[in-house]
């Protein structure tokens, strides 16, 4: 087990495995539902809809990211990184109500504590870019956007 995966299990994170994949995907049906409220869907096209760009995004993940792995915190949250001599962070979903109780603050300070520089990626209007800049992270470039992110 890496440095990178025992901070984690210190904190209740674990390598995700196929048993999880029901909880991945009601994780992104959670996240996915906001942004779909504003369409006229019947149930049945949002599910197909969501199932559609799960498997998508899954697949897209796979091809760009083969090598990266994934972490869950069940009834908390989801992770996808790279690790390497430094760790960089593909995708983080904290559940809806498992949100502003300190999950992504533990979480952080977990990953920086192991003294290795730490990259993201985030949406320029994600509230969570606040969490990160405050944990230290700096902006090193963006797209308007996208914001890159870097901790050393």
């Amino acid at each position: 087990m890496s440095a990178f995966e025992q901070a984690l299990a210190s904190i209740g994170w674990i390598n995700a495995e196929s048993a999880h994949d029901s909880f991945l995907f009601d994780l992104f049906r959670e996240l996915k539902s906001k942004e779909l409220e504003p369409l006229s869907l019947s149930e049945l096209q949002r599910e197909t809809l969501v199932a559609q760009q799960f498997n998508a995004r899954t697949q897209g993940y796979a091809c760009s990211f083969p090598d990266a792995r994934i972490f869950v915190k069940l009834e908390v949250g989801a992770l996808m990184a790279l690790l390497g001599p430094e760790i960089h962070l593909i995708d983080l979903t904290i559940a809806e109500g498992a949100r502003n109780q300190g999950h992504g603050s533990e979480l952080f300070r977990t990953i920086t504590a192991l003294g290795v520089p730490v990259t993201l990626s985030v949406f320029a209007e994600n509230p969570a870019r606040r969490l990160y800049s405050r944990l230290g992270f700096r902006e090193t470039s963006s797209t308007g956007m996208h914001v890159e992110m870097r901790y050393e």
